[in-house]
């Protein structure tokens, strides 16, 4: 799975409930996640805390960014011939395309944007520890 992020996701408890299930669901399976995180400054030491805590028991491997731009309404997440994309800042909606040139399409596109923060997200973590699993 490849997933970019919305900061909205975090702010509602009912989301929250909803990733956390979700999130359990793909560990049970294996499914190991790359996720590109924006953030603001105000938000370091909760992805710290993730980073350091979380990460590798959920199988997830992310970039953090710290970028207003980034800062998105929707969130995008690409799997199998599918790409996703759920607004989740006041109703879910959720509009799935299951097609393989334009899933390839954001494939290259989060490919891009991943090798594009690995230095700020390198820089951000360079003394965080994670927990072994």
């Amino acid at each position: 799975i490849l997933l970019i992020r919305s900061h909205f996701d975090s702010k509602r408890p009912e989301i929250k409930k909803m990733t956390a299930s979700q999130i359990v669901d793909q560990v049970k399976r294996g499914i190991r996640a790359k996720v590109l995180n924006p953030i603001k400054e105000s938000q370091i030491n909760e992805a710290k805390k993730l980073f350091e805590k979380y990460d590798k028991s959920r199988l997830v491997e992310e970039r953090f960014i710290l970028e207003p731009k980034m800062i998105l309404p929707s969130q995008i997440l690409i799997y199998g011939n599918k790409t996703s994309m759920t607004t989740i800042k006041e109703s879910v909606i959720t509009t799935i395309i299951d097609n393989y040139d334009i899933t390839q399409t954001f494939r290259m596109l989060f490919s891009f944007m991943w090798e594009l923060s690995t230095v700020q997200h390198n820089k951000i973590v360079k003394n965080w520890k994670q927990e072994e699993v």
